[in-house]
């Protein structure tokens, strides 16, 4: 018989010097609004720009350009964005008029790399 795989830890303890040595000053991806490894809500009722908000944050990230043109990204970084609800033609209208308001000419090229977006859903239990 084979034998049985490692069960799940539930808990990872850290010793004391070990936990006091660690630098665990959070990674901002967005100063003051996003931080990395860490979750990120976009909330609120039908039709209040939601999608948009969350396009111009995955491609303000992708372009290392001012999120909402106003909070600053410190570095670019690998976006992806995934999004079922809208569909990719909602999704591209949005992307290119964002694109526009950043001054990101091409975007196709300028994000290449950069900026994913898949117009299905993952299952979050997969």
């Amino acid at each position: 018989t084979p034998p049985e795989p490692e069960k799940p830890k539930w808990f990872k303890f850290l010793s004391a010097e070990d936990f006091f040595a660690a630098d665990y000053r959070p990674e901002w991806i967005v100063p003051r609004l996003l931080v990395r490894g860490q979750p990120g809500i976009i909330g609120g009722p039908s039709k209040t720009l939601k999608t948009s908000v969350l396009i111009d944050l995955a491609m303000s990230v992708a372009a290392g350009v001012p999120f909402l043109g106003e909070f600053p990204v410190p570095h670019r970084m690998r976006v992806a964005v995934a999004s079922g609800e809208s569909g990719l033609h909602t999704l591209q209208e949005t992307a290119v008029r964002v694109a526009k308001a950043r001054g990101i000419a091409d975007p196709g090229r300028a994000l290449k790399g950069w900026f994913h977006v898949s117009g299905t859903l993952p299952t979050l239990s997969d």
